[in-house]
């Protein structure tokens, strides 16, 4: 889900546009000869001492850099005020998921001025495919309402309608975008400029595709991810041999620009913490001082399957379904363990405090298939708890993850990590339980509870 192509609409024939687009093209071809120039002269010191700033995970790191509003919210809190402008944000991502998840954190939290109050941002959401949750914050829903409250909702033409879309984007004190939108038309014909270009899960994106929002011309850019997580997805085995794989952020960290360490954790029992955190950053992830006290005792902690952490094998075989896998035992033992949280906690509303995961697209089919005939629904209708890939599922966070790996690949350790990275990254004293299927494997994760169903001695 990586925010679609440039339409034919995108550039269509527009006077205004063109426009637009020509001056922003001559502002940048200015802004490469001052630069050049800049080089030519004895003792110019490198852009290293302003260099784009990198959030990264320990080496060993933290695993929790999940969220790069938090460092949005800093940035804000040093550089803005009730009584200044307040300054210009773009926030990108690879996937439409990141986003929507920056979107829902940042405003529901808020974030802080100078002053120290607390107030929520002015935030516009670019691009198609958002949570129908967040439809409040599209640019296209925040156009619709002004055309109502100005002109009775009535078809504007498009002078009126390129006023309007300025206008917001002038009032909007963060923009969120993916990395291919933030190249689109309502970005491209926008004449202002961004002080700071935040980019999430930036280890995740190709190298071209991280650049596209320096178009738009900022004082400072912040590179968030974690190159032990998910890569660039990269289709061309060519492609890939020529090093497109690679991320700006890996060719940067490679090139020792500044990174900012992240070691401790505070969103996951210590028990959960530890193994990614051996295996995966040399021991570097630590647990906050007061970590029990945030992650809290849970009244099913004494239950063996909800510990912190177990264990559990399944009888299972994988077969083959056109280019993917399917595990029917491993998906009927997920239905089995809905139904034992479900009558332990019948009051949750599982939809959005569970989820469903699988690297394998039509296992994803399969568990959907079982939840709807679960609750005798048709097809057609949205399945009642949330399942997805591996990948879809990126950057979100649900307080009960359920992991299903299909097949035990005793060499697929880096898939193994991002699974743990999902289910560790809920905060908060919610729940605590994670199914791991290895092979099978479930993982439950609820926040203090890492239940892992093993099929095989070597799924680890």
């Amino acid at each position: 889900d990586d925010g679609g192509e440039l339409s034919s609409s995108d550039i269509e024939e527009d006077p205004e546009f063109e426009e637009q687009l020509e001056k922003r093209r001559k502002r940048n071809l200015a802004e490469i000869r001052r630069v050049e120039m800049k080089w030519a002269y004895k003792g110019f010191k490198s852009w290293q001492e302003t260099a784009p700033k990198m959030l990264y995970p320990p080496q060993p790191n933290n695993p929790n850099d999940a969220y790069p509003e938090d460092h949005v919210m800093r940035l804000f809190k040093e550089n803005t005020s009730n009584t200044k402008p307040k300054r210009k944000v773009l926030v990108c991502a690879p996937s439409n998921a990141a986003i929507d998840e920056i979107v829902r954190r940042v405003t529901s939290t808020g974030i802080y001025g100078r002053d120290g109050t607390l107030y929520t941002p002015y935030v516009v959401r670019l691009g198609p495919n958002l949570h129908p949750s967040l439809q409040q914050y599209s640019l296209e829903s925040i156009m619709a309402t002004r055309r109502k409250a100005t002109s009775g909702g009535a078809a504007t033409n498009k002078e009126d309608t390129y006023r309007h879309r300025i206008s917001i984007l002038n009032e909007a004190v963060i923009v969120c975008a993916t990395l291919s939108v933030s190249g689109g038309r309502d970005l491209l014909s926008y004449p202002g400029s961004f002080d700071t270009v935040v980019v999430d899960e930036a280890s995740q994106g190709v190298e071209m595709g991280t650049l596209i929002p320096l178009q738009m011309g900022c004082q400072r850019m912040v590179l968030v991810g974690d190159p032990k997580q998910l890569p660039a997805t990269v289709f061309s085995a060519t492609a890939e041999r020529f090093g497109y794989g690679k991320s700006l952020f890996q060719r940067l960290q490679q090139s020792d620009f500044q990174v900012n360490l992240l070691s401790t954790q505070f969103r996951m029992h210590p028990a959960i913490a530890e193994f990614p955190s051996n295996e995966f950053y040399d021991g570097g992830v630590k647990n906050a001082d007061n970590i029990m006290e945030l992650v809290g005792e849970q009244p099913w902690s004494h239950i063996p399957i909800f510990g912190p952490v177990s264990f559990f094998n399944v009888p299972g075989q994988e077969e083959k379904s056109y280019t993917s896998l399917t595990n029917e035992a491993e998906a009927n033992f997920i239905i089995h363990i809905f139904k034992m949280l479900q009558v332990c906690w019948p009051k949750e509303p599982w939809r959005e405090k569970l989820a469903v995961i699988s690297p394998y697209a039509e296992q994803v089919r399969l568990i959907r298939q079982k939840f709807r005939q679960l609750y005798n629904m048709v097809e057609s209708k949205v399945c009642p708890v949330e399942v997805n890939t591996v990948d879809g599922f990126q950057g979100r966070e649900k307080d009960c993850v359920i992991v299903s790996t299909v097949s035990a690949l005793s060499d697929d350790c880096r898939l193994l990590f991002i699974l743990l990275m999902i289910v560790s990254q809920e905060e908060g004293p919610t729940y605590g339980s994670v199914v791991c299927l290895a092979a099978i494997v479930i993982e439950t994760v609820i926040l203090q509870t890492f239940v892992c169903v093993r099929a095989s001695a070597n799924a680890f």
